[in-house]
Formats: C-alpha cells, structure tokens, sequence
C-alpha cells in the first residue's frame, strides 16, 4: 500500500496522568434543598378511617348475628307449634279410625254388614255358599 492511501488521524492530545498524592480529600457538594411539604391530613384521615372501621365492624357483626339468633328462635318456636298440632292430629286420627267409630259411622248412614263370602260358578251360573247381606 502506498503512504498516501492510508486515513490521516487527527493527533491524540496528551494523555495527562492523574497526579497522585497522598493526601486526597474528599469534599461533600451540596445539593439542591427540595421543599416537599407534605400535608398530614392524609394519615390522620386513614387513620380515623381505620379507627372508625374497627368500631363499627365488630358492632354490626354482633347485630346482624343478634338479629340472626332471634330469628332461629322464632322458627325454633314455630317448628315446636307445628309439631304438638301434628301430634294433636295424629291422636284423632288414631281415635277416628278405630274399628268402633268406623262402626258407629257406617251405622248412622245406613251401611249393613256383609254376609259370608260365596263363589260364583260360570259354567252353572250359580252362587255357592255365602249369604245375602242383612
């Protein structure tokens, strides 16, 4: 290659060698002040906030289960009502279809006891045994 076709650099400027001492200090820089104000009224809310939920939860809790027990107690009571009128109506059931009422019922609206039991033959078309009833 020719001198000529290579690219010029610019020079380089002299490289300075930091100095070295033995006594190096350390200085703190100042920095901007930042005012940030910031109000208090945002923690005292939260914190009333806070406060005031940790009242009121408790007390409707122990409301809503207050209201909830009278309820069950309610139903407890209604459910006791409803079972002495079954057991009410379960003892004139048994009373009402004992063979002596049933009996006294048939009598009073003309029903008569049945004779014996008869078979019927087809082929003669007969009654065999049995009796009319009375």
């Amino acid at each position: 290659m020719s001198a000529s076709a290579q690219p010029v650099l610019p020079p380089s400027p002299p490289s300075v060698a930091p100095k070295k001492s033995s006594s190096t200090r350390i200085q703190v820089v100042a920095g901007q002040r930042i005012n940030v104000r910031t109000s208090a009224w945002p923690f005292i809310l939260i914190a009333s906030v806070l406060v005031i939920l940790t009242i009121a939860l408790p007390m409707v809790v122990n409301t809503q289960m207050a209201q909830r027990a009278y309820e069950i107690r309610d139903q407890h009571v209604q459910l006791a009502e409803i079972n002495a009128r079954v057991e009410t109506m379960e003892a004139e059931l048994l009373v009402v279809s004992s063979p002596q009422k049933l009996e006294e019922k048939a009598n009073a609206i003309g029903l008569v006891r049945s004779g014996s039991i008869g078979a019927v033959t087809l082929e003669t078309r007969t009654v065999e045994g049995g009796e009319a009833a009375q």
